[in-house]
């Protein structure tokens, strides 16, 4: 009984977390396309009314100084991504804990991620939010520049997860039709064990991890954006090890 109070007490405190955050994110969304349409304006007065102007040590930020690095912020978009008008999206925000400072979000901030694209490049910067006032503070570009990838091979590549997925339900009800004992188990297995894991990223990058399971039938997807959209597909080892069987007992 004490656990189980326990439990309903972090279940608790993790959808009040969840529901503020995602309040939180909604405004901050709000608040960046704001930011970037005014610094495209060159409408800098706007800007500074969306940046938090006292940092953390109660020191006020000096106006003309941002209006300085705004200019510079615009200067290198445009030397980045042309004078051509780009397309953004925000495509994910981020709390980050870790044993490296550097690393970790500031305490009471959020990152945003902004994906730029000008229809032949892709770029990422991130703005930091004050969770207490909803306001930035601080802009930075990310050393991330890609060619805008042809996602047709993308989308090509992604019948070998489906294809995954429909094997592995096909075994699951192969051992339901069987006169196996324990078939929770083995859909457990089927379920459970599919590695290792094989990811192709938008971008064209593919990667292979020996010792790491997908789970949920063997596949998964990411869709942060052009350039962090991902497949991931497990080998179906438990599928292919009932299907051995199944073929076996017959």
């Amino acid at each position: 009984m004490k656990y189980l109070n326990i439990g309903i007490v972090l279940l608790a405190i993790s959808i009040i977390t969840s529901c503020s955050f995602t309040k939180n994110a909604k405004t901050y969304e709000s608040t960046t396309e704001s930011f970037i349409e005014a610094l495209k304006q060159e409408d800098f007065d706007t800007c500074l009314s969306l940046m938090q102007m006292e940092n953390g040590k109660g020191q006020r930020l000096n106006p003309d100084t941002l209006r300085v690095e705004f200019t510079q912020f615009k200067r290198m978009l445009n030397a980045h991504f042309g004078e051509k008008p780009y397309e953004y999206e925000v495509v994910k925000w981020e709390k980050t804990l870790s044993t490296n400072p550097e690393e970790s979000t500031p305490t009471n901030a959020t990152r945003a991620f902004v994906e730029f694209n000008n229809g032949d490049e892709l770029g990422v910067f991130q703005l930091l939010f004050d969770d207490t006032t909803n306001k930035v503070l601080d802009i930075r570009a990310l050393d991330i520049k890609v060619n805008k990838p042809d996602l047709l091979l993308f989308w090509l590549l992604g019948l070998i997860p489906l294809a995954v997925v429909l094997f592995n339900i096909y075994i699951i009800r192969e051992i339901k039709r069987s006169n196996l004992q324990k078939k929770w188990l083995k859909y457990l297995a089927v379920i459970l064990l599919n590695v290792p894991t094989f990811t192709y990223t938008a971008a064209g990058n593919a990667t292979f991890h020996l010792l790491s399971f997908q789970f949920l039938f063997g596949a998964g997807f990411s869709g942060q954006g052009i350039i962090e959209s991902a497949w991931s597909v497990g080998l179906p080892l438990g599928g292919l090890y009932w299907l051995w069987m199944l073929k076996r007992w017959k």
